[in-house]
């Protein structure tokens, strides 16, 4: 099976950073409408910060990557500092996919996965553009293969 590169969708960011987004245009009307020189430097200073803010999450956003293939899943982060954790496919336990009505509306979801790894016990693909019962599918294929290859049994208690 070919490897599966997936990031955070920009339709993602713009929905999850609404609420920055228009105090950011509001900022930008009022610092060029207003009259009043006090009032024009607090709405620069809003836009300056807001600005700011936004453009460092859209970074972080940029810079966050999730790569799987055939034995684990890779996890790339950071802006300046880059981070890249690992998942063996073997130690996934469970899938989740969450949505809601107004991502629903972008076809943009997002998937948990729950590990039994030390670092990271639960990692959240989020903002995927991706049919989500196909790529699930697809990891869960992937992770009962590793389990063979590994010799790896779950013994339950029921």
């Amino acid at each position: 099976m070919q490897d599966i590169k997936l990031s955070p969708s920009f339709t993602w960011f713009c929905l999850h950073n609404v609420m920055l987004l228009l105090l950011l245009c509001t900022s930008i009307i009022c610092t060029f409408t207003i009259l009043v020189t006090e009032l024009k430097y607090l709405c620069g200073t809003v836009y300056i910060v807001s600005f700011l803010t936004l453009f460092i999450k859209y970074l972080n956003i940029v810079c966050t990557k999730w790569e799987i293939t055939n034995t684990q899943i890779l996890i790339y982060k950071g802006i300046l500092f880059k981070k890249i954790d690992f998942i063996e496919l073997y130690r996934v336990i469970d899938f989740q996919i969450k949505t809601n009505p107004i991502l629903k509306l972008f076809n943009i979801t997002s998937i948990v996965i729950v590990s039994q790894d030390n670092n990271t016990p639960q990692l959240i693909l989020y903002g995927i553009k991706h049919d989500p019962l196909k790529l699930v599918n697809n990891i869960r294929q992937r992770v009962q293969q590793q389990r063979k290859e590994n010799h790896i049994y779950e013994i339950s208690n029921r």
